[in-house]
């Protein structure tokens, strides 16, 4: 069976079916930084040991000076043992990455290395180009978000063997298109589901709460109780309601209340999971945005600037008078999450590069 390195950023709890799933098709081993900083939930504990987690650290001193993650486990754990393949999350952010890679192109040319993840960051100048495509075309392949990023890293001059995982944390049997509760002129009920980040912008949502009395909301999250404050003096604890981390039936049961979701900043997972439970997502069009946008694009869900009050009411007033919209849309978006995103089409892009299979 194959001997499988997975060096990651993080492995959070929406990454644990990928996890779960790639492990029966070698012997693998994961890595994953501290996450309780970073307001993510942490993997359910591997009670069947089918694969191996690391919980790492980066050297504080380098990580605060100099804006970079070294890790000494990583480190230790390529150079002590021998694997057939290793899937590692490209990102300059982690140099000791480049140079272990550079170690087993030069000594250990028997290793697939595959670089993962979304590849382009914000830094867009030349020398930034030129070192990803370098790596990149030195490695055995690339595995990206979206066949939209495929195309993307083509016409930037990658010439290895390039495939899209379609970022996802759903498995298809956990797909459903909840029925949708009666929803009339009088409420609305508005859902946003995910960590809290300043670059989410979720205060919107409390804003928009407060301007109108016809808007009910509910924030879930971990990290999510730091809003509570604001809800309470807004005076909206009988309509906004702030809940923690939630996963699996619990989540569900919020989203047979929600009519539509709410992402007023960054976008990132929530579309994939708006689509897994069949409703429509509103999506910020002047924040900056993961991967996930594209699935919103392609299912002609609703951009609005939610910056803008006469946008965001004209939109909250469209979708009270037309739950037909709301059903249509949320049907468009879960279709597509069924067809590609899931957790299974992952998994086989994943072992398509695992060696002698």
């Amino acid at each position: 069976m194959n001997k499988v390195l997975f060096l990651s950023a993080f492995i959070p709890h929406y990454r644990e079916e990928l996890i779960k799933q790639l492990s029966k098709d070698c012997s693998l081993t994961v890595t994953s930084l501290d996450l309780e900083k970073l307001n993510l939930i942490s993997l359910k504990e591997n009670q069947n040991n089918s694969y191996k987690l690391i919980n790492t650290k980066s050297i504080k001193i380098v990580e605060k000076f100099f804006k970079i993650s070294i890790v000494p486990k990583e480190i230790n754990l390529a150079s002590k043992n021998q694997w057939d393949t290793i899937f590692a999350f490209y990102s300059l952010r982690y140099p000791h990455r480049l140079i272990i890679f550079l170690w087993y192109k030069l000594f250990s040319r028997k290793t697939n290395w595959i670089w993962v993840g979304h590849i382009y960051g914000n830094n867009t100048n030349f020398l930034v180009k030129f070192l990803r495509k370098v790596f990149l075309n030195s490695s055995d392949g690339v595995l990206t978000y979206t066949t939209e990023y495929v195309e993307k890293l083509k016409k930037d001059g990658i010439n290895v063997d390039i495939q899209s995982f379609n970022n996802t944390s759903v498995k298809l049997e956990d797909i459903k298109i909840l029925p949708l509760k009666n929803i009339n002129n009088k409420m609305i009920n508005i859902l946003f589901v995910g960590r809290y980040q300043k670059r989410k912008k979720i205060e919107r949502l409390i804003y928009l709460a407060k301007r109108r009395e016809d808007v009910n909301l509910r924030l879930i999250g971990p990290g999510m109780e730091t809003l509570q404050k604001k809800v309470r003096e807004n005076n909206l604890l009988n309509r906004v309601s702030i809940y923690g981390a939630k996963t699996g039936e619990e989540l569900e049961h919020h989203f047979k209340w929600s009519h539509i979701v709410a992402n007023p900043g960054h976008v990132g997972l929530l579309v994939v999971t708006a689509g897994q439970y069949g409703r429509p997502i509103i999506i910020d069009n002047q924040s900056s945005h993961a991967p996930e946008y594209v699935i919103a694009e392609k299912t002609e869900q609703f951009f609005i600037d939610w910056g803008n009050d006469k946008e965001v009411d004209k939109t909250i007033n469209f979708f009270k008078s037309s739950p037909s919209t709301i059903v249509s849309k949320g049907k468009q978006l879960s279709d597509l999450i069924k067809k590609e995103y899931t957790v299974e089409n992952s998994v086989k892009s994943f072992t398509s590069f695992l060696k002698n299979r």
